[in-house]
């Protein structure tokens, strides 16, 4: 299970033509699709999985009240052997030193949900000490793998 910003999937809009993670031309090239395929072919298995967008948290994680339950029946995948959650780079950094608290309880309570799920945080792409800092602690309290986009 895929859950992350506009990186991991993106809906068409006025600006944007096609459905798929931005910075890519077509859905195939986008982070999901390739690294589906990548596993995929190294070891020779169908990948079944899902795609949600969550981005609506990491805008306003301080001011709104999440239901995981309903952002997460967007898949059809309910126990995932892996969740890569894929968000920061919308985030404000004034917003995560005054309200860190609850950046990490929603955080965690959205991996919580994953419990018998292998889960990996990415780091955010544009290198920020402070975002690194607090999604590092929130993988180790949670067990969870990171994967450092940031270099």
């Amino acid at each position: 299970m895929f859950l992350g910003n506009s990186i991991t999937r993106h809906g068409i809009t006025d600006f944007w033509d096609h459905e798929c993670g931005m910075a890519a031309s077509v859905e195939e090239k986008d982070y999901v699709h390739q690294l589906v395929a990548m596993v995929a072919k190294e070891k020779q298995v169908n990948v079944k999985y899902s795609v949600c967008n969550i981005a609506e948290f990491e805008r306003s994680f301080a001011s709104s009240n999440f239901d995981w339950n309903i952002i997460l029946s967007q898949s059809d995948i309910k126990t995932p052997d892996y969740v890569i959650v894929q968000i920061g780079e919308n985030m404000a950094e004034k917003d995560i030193e005054i309200h860190e608290r609850i950046l990490r309880s929603k955080y965690i309570e959205l991996l919580n949900n994953f419990a018998n799920s292998t889960c990996i945080i990415t780091l955010p792409y544009w290198l920020s000490s402070k975002k690194n800092y607090v999604f590092t602690d929130i993988a180790i309290a949670t067990n969870s793998y990171i994967a450092d986009l940031s270099h």
